[in-house]
């Protein structure tokens, strides 16, 4: 559980980038966590 939350806490790194891929594949705008 304590790996999952640091993941989630180290992730924005990551979703920074990959929102906007994952808008154009799903269209529909996915709101990530804003760090």
């Amino acid at each position: 559980m304590a790996l999952v939350k640091l993941k989630i806490k180290f992730s924005p790194l990551k979703t920074k980038i990959t929102p906007f891929k994952s808008q154009n594949r799903q269209g529909k705008a996915v709101k990530w966590p804003s760090g």
